[in-house]
């Protein structure tokens, strides 16, 4: 779907729902498949990743191994997740500087949905 149509953009919650795990085994079964890019690859070009309001540093750090602070979104699971301001704020200590901070904390989000303000 995404080779054949390249510009479209996924949203995909809980940390990627296991795909950022799972992405070397997946870039094997896309190539077996005969796609024309990696997983990894449709990962950092297609895929925009929310942490749920799973708000777990480790989690954080291995989605930046993967993909940039460009492609991450807060969000929450409610009534499941409903992390607390001092949460989140201690969670956004693990972004690499402000720049990530904010773009995880909204920024992200305005630039994909078009939003203003």
């Amino acid at each position: 779907m995404l080779d054949r149509h390249p510009s479209l953009q996924l949203v995909l919650g809980h940390w990627g729902e296991l795909l950022l795990f799972w992405h070397d085994r997946a870039d094997g079964l896309a190539r077996a498949a005969g796609l024309e890019r990696s997983i990894t690859e449709y990962l950092r070009e297609n895929v925009w990743i929310t942490a749920s309001g799973m708000l777990d540093p480790a989690m954080l750090q291995h989605a930046l191994s993967i993909t940039t602070p460009d492609r991450l979104l807060f969000s929450t699971d409610h009534p499941f997740q409903q992390p607390t301001r001092e949460e989140i704020t201690a969670f956004l200590t693990a972004l690499p500087d402000q720049q990530a901070r904010d773009a995880f904390a909204s920024g992200n989000a305005r630039r994909l949905f078009g939003l203003t303000g």
